[in-house]
C-alpha cells in the first residue's frame, strides 16, 4: 500500500510527541534520573555502552533459546503422554490447574519462594514464559 504524499511523515508525529513528553516528564516533573532518565541520557548511555550491547543481546538470545528448548522438551512429550494416556492426564492435570491461575507478575516472586538455585529458577521462568507467552515481567533473582 502506498502512502499519500500528505501522510508520509504522519507516523513520526506520535513518536516525536512521546519523546517530547518523556523528556519533559523526566527533567521537569520527576527530576530524579534514577527513577526516570531523560531521552537524551538514554541515547547517550546507548552510545557510551555501544560495545556491550551486542554481547548482551546475544546472551539474552541464548537464554531465550534455552528457555524455548526446555519448554518444548518438557511440553511436547508431556502433551503427547497426556493425550494418549488417561493416567498421565489425571496425574499432570492438577499441577497444570494449580500453575495456570498464577498471574504473570507473580512468577518472579514465586521463584523467590522456591529454594532453588538462580539457574534452575531462571529455566523455570523461561519455561513458564513459553507456556504463557503474554508474560511481560522481570525475573527477580534469589
Amino acid at each position: 500500500m502506498r502512502l499519500h504524499t500528505k501522510e508520509k511523515g504522519l507516523w513520526l508525529v506520535p513518536l516525536i510527541l512521546t519523546l517530547i513528553i518523556w523528556e519533559f516528564m523526566a527533567v521537569y516533573v520527576v527530576k530524579d534520573p534514577l527513577r526516570l532518565p531523560s531521552v537524551t541520557a538514554v541515547i547517550f548511555s546507548f552510545y557510551e555502552r555501544r560495545e556491550d550491547i551486542i554481547p548482551d543481546i546475544l546472551v539474552s538470545f541464548l537464554h531465550f533459546v534455552i528457555g524455548v528448548t526446555s519448554a518444548f522438551a518438557v511440553a511436547l512429550p508431556l502433551a503427547i503422554a497426556m493425550g494418549w494416556y488417561d493416567a498421565a492426564f489425571k496425574a499432570v492435570d492438577p499441577v497444570i490447574e494449580i500453575i495456570r491461575p498464577i498471574p504473570p507478575p507473580r512468577v518472579g516472586t514465586s521463584c523467590n519462594c522456591m529454594v532453588l538455585s538462580n539457574t534452575l529458577c531462571s529455566r523455570l521462568h523461561h519455561i513458564y514464559r513459553c507456556f504463557f507467552s503474554d508474560l511481560n515481567c522481570k525475573l527477580y533473582w534469589i
